[in-house]
């Protein structure tokens, strides 16, 4: 996939220098679809009828050790970040 984008980011930089990059189609239809849909299909099943902070909540009672939160070097777990709600 890299080496089509990449031979196509260069073929159309040739042709129409001028165009911006974000309007390059740089995959075939195909292949876009499978980066975008196939390989993105993580969906997981989960209580729809809970709102977001409870689906939080039960988590961080599960697994209240787990890193929930990174920024640079800070680190936080479920259990530190739902106390701090």
């Amino acid at each position: 996939y890299m080496q089509t984008a990449l031979e196509q980011l260069a073929a159309a930089l040739e042709g129409a220098p001028e165009t911006s990059l974000l309007s390059l189609q740089v995959l075939p239809v195909a292949e876009r679809q499978q980066v975008l849909a196939a390989w993105n299909a993580t969906g997981t099943p989960y209580a729809r009828e809970l709102c977001v902070h409870e689906l939080f909540e039960r988590h961080a009672e599960l697994r209240p050790e787990a890193t929930a939160l990174v920024c640079g070097d800070l680190e936080v777990s479920y259990a530190d970040l739902n106390r701090q709600a």
